[in-house]
């Protein structure tokens, strides 16, 4: 029979050792379970394919298992390049949205004993996991008699990790968290920016171009249509004008922080403060300015 898995899934992506049945592996690349029993470690029976088909059934190796993973990871962070792999990226991420509520654990401790609360929902066959400090890990937990395993990314972070044990059920999810945790923490990683678009850019220049006198300024390119039925020219030039005379001259624009294609803040360095601008673009083309907010900051 066809296998539609390799052909489709496993072979564009690299995964070669890999198979739904355990005597399609050699005797000596085969791993059996075990189970702690009587003070003493018993052989559990290998199942055939099918047998526990919702909770594992594929025979593979940690490394071929890896591309899998790495499938997943790639297709962080959203962006416009060439598709090169059989599912496309964002229906991946969309695997990895938290869909259904599962639970809130206030006072889930990590391996080092920290109390780092967190959330966690189901996504499309995926778990998705949010703690206290905003880092999302995403991936799943398996497990059959004589074994257990576990695998996740954190999207933001570029980072994944794989945990295959021979133990029944063996505890990897805690595991796996505390690893990922050890290696944000140690090697202080931060989580990735978003480049800013082309046309984010574009909006700092048309806003950059107008302040702080807005003069000249219209609907026009520039502005969505609804822009002025929600902030009067007039109610602008005041608080701008307002605004910079406290702040005194502009000294350097700073990068855009990108939040998404369409959002993002950049701040301004000027005399006696920071100006921060918050702004955001409609989803039409071209894209027009569709909100601003100002911040300040001494």
């Amino acid at each position: 029979m066809k296998n539609i898995f390799a052909d489709n899934i496993w072979q564009p992506i690299g995964m070669n050792e890999v198979s739904w049945n355990y005597e399609d592996i050699p005797a000596s690349q085969l791993v059996h379970g075990y189970r702690w029993i009587g003070e003493d470690w018993k052989e559990e029976a290998l199942l055939s394919d099918g047998a526990f088909g919702a909770i594992g059934g594929i025979i593979t190796s940690l490394e071929s298992f890896s591309r899998y993973v790495a499938l997943h990871q790639f297709a962080w962070p959203p962006r416009d390049e060439m598709e090169t792999d059989p599912i496309k990226r964002s229906s991946i991420r969309e695997m990895h949205q938290p869909w259904r509520f599962i639970d809130l654990v206030p006072n889930f401790k990590n391996l080092e004993d920290r109390t780092c609360a967190h959330t966690s929902a189901y996504g499309y066959g995926l778990n998705w996991t949010r703690d206290s400090q905003g880092r999302v890990f995403v991936g799943h937990t398996g497990g059959l008699p004589g074994f257990g395993s576990n695998w996740f990314i954190m999207p933001e972070y570029g980072l994944g990790v794989v945990f295959l044990a021979n133990v029944t059920y063996a505890p990897t999810t805690k595991i796996n968290l505390g690893v990922l945790d050890k290696l944000v923490v140690s090697a202080q990683l931060t989580p990735r920016k978003l480049p800013p678009s082309k046309i984010l850019q574009g909006g700092q220049k048309a806003l950059l171009k107008l302040l702080p006198n807005w003069e000249h300024v219209t609907a026009g390119d520039v502005f969505a249509k609804n822009f002025f039925l929600d902030h009067s020219i007039e109610a602008l030039k005041k608080e701008t004008l307002e605004l910079f005379a406290k702040a005194g001259d502009i000294i350097s624009v700073g990068d855009i922080v990108a939040r998404s294609q369409l959002k993002g803040y950049f701040t301004l360095k000027c005399e006696t403060m920071d100006v921060r601008i918050n702004f955001s673009l409609t989803p039409e083309s071209p894209p027009l300015i569709h909100t601003i907010l100002f911040n300040s900051k001494e």
